[in-house]
């Protein structure tokens, strides 16, 4: 998400900003030029060569602005940057920009810029809950900069309490995510989206059960990429620890039919249903009611199989509004048998991809495919990132929707 970004990051002085050298390499890592602006006080807690060595930029200060009068860098830096991160950020320097005091290169840089602002406040709890902090938040909430709120954790002060600066990993991931909705048009605004995702689980006994590979990452990928584009999600999971986004709502299953009573019953409401998840074909027609022991001389166990419900059919047979997707994994002829599933099913999308590859599918973090529309269309998606290609996917949707 931060693929060619140019990131200004400015450093207030707190304790926390001993962090920041790791946050500007993830940062770079991720594909962002990054330039750093510190306060005087910054400097006690980290130095400037050490941001100037792993941004590879020269650091920014007010003496800098001393040192070279003819250049004007509290405009020209806002003005490079597609986005301004000022982490940690102190209370003085909350409620500096909150009173629009722009006394040093940091609040001058802030003021001074058009894009989008995240601020991070980190601080003793105390400082933190105070009313003319908060107020100072309030504001400047109400004036469109994005705050992030500190996590509770163990404080310089040697307790733990709300105040904590989240982990750099964790400042990427939330800046990536709300600048991402910055940047791209909202195609799923007002749309209620419904993404299932992980493999079932049918029981044998109480201990064994039917499941296959899937591992949930791609559903619950597809369920962030609609909420990045502005949908209300329903995330149906059989694996809820592969956590979503914050404001999907996540309904956890295990059984198919629990997947389709999850599905079904949210259905009606339903602008868009993405079919992720890998729902046993069968399940045993009369699971056992205690473990089922090894006998001497069985040499053989027979399961009797029953059919579970085409809960992608189901769904293709009554919709009349709703966009409707489903996953084919296939070993072998994957266009013939996508093509099969698309008319078989009545539904508007299928995303085939070929199962047993190496760099890609089932508890891989990439993925390929191709996408068959109903309409003839044809969108291949070569190897990428589950996140990139459920992106892909997601708009391809929302364009459709329009």
């Amino acid at each position: 998400m931060f693929s060619g970004k140019k990131v200004l990051l400015i450093v207030t002085g707190g304790i926390a900003a001993y962090k920041m050298p790791q946050l500007v390499r993830l940062l770079i890592k991720a594909g962002a030029e990054v330039k750093v602006v510190m306060t005087a006080n910054a400097t006690a807690f980290v130095t400037a060569k050490t941001l100037a060595t792993v941004s590879q930029n020269p650091v920014y200060g007010d003496d800098y602005l001393t040192e070279n009068q003819t250049e004007l860098s509290h405009l020209d830096l806002p003005l490079w940057a597609d986005l301004v991160i000022v982490a940690p950020v102190t209370a003085n320097t909350i409620a500096k920009i909150a009173m629009g005091m722009a006394d040093n290169l940091a609040t001058t840089a802030v003021l001074a810029s058009d894009k989008p602002v995240y601020l991070f406040p980190a601080m003793n709890d105390v400082m933190y809950r105070q009313h003319a902090t908060q107020r100072n938040l309030y504001q400047l909430k109400e004036s469109g900069f994005q705050v992030f709120a500190p996590e509770v954790g163990p404080l310089a002060e040697g307790y733990e309490a709300k105040g904590r600066l989240p982990e750099p990993e964790t400042i990427v991931k939330l800046v990536g995510e709300a600048y991402y909705r910055f940047s791209h048009p909202q195609v799923l605004a007002g749309k209620q989206v419904i993404v299932t995702a992980g493999g079932t689980q049918e029981a044998i006994d109480p201990v064994r059960y039917i499941s296959n590979r899937s591992s949930g990452k791609m559903g619950t990928e597809l369920a962030n990429a609609a909420s990045l584009l502005g949908a209300t999600v329903t995330l149906v999971t059989t694996r809820p620890e592969v956590q979503p986004l914050p404001g999907i709502d996540v309904v956890s299953v295990m059984t198919v039919s629990q997947l389709q009573e999850a599905v079904e019953s949210r259905f009606a409401t339903a602008d868009v249903v993405i079919m992720a998840a890998a729902p046993s074909d069968f399940r045993v027609a009369k699971p056992a009611t205690q473990k089922i022991k090894k006998v001497a001389g069985q040499d053989e166990l027979t399961l009797q199989l029953v059919k579970n419900p085409d809960i992608l059919a189901g769904l293709g047979q009554h919709k009349k509004r709703q966009f409707v997707a489903g996953f084919a994994a296939e070993t072998e002829s994957l266009q013939v048998n996508a093509a099969k599933k698309l008319n078989a099913k009545n539904v508007d999308l299928i995303v085939a991809n070929q199962v047993g590859q190496p760099t890609s599918g089932f508890n891989s973090n990439n993925n390929a495919g191709t996408m068959f529309f109903k309409d003839g269309q044809v969108i291949e998606l070569p190897l990428m990132t589950k996140s990139q290609m459920a992106l892909k996917i997601v708009q391809e949707i929302g364009e459709r929707l329009q």
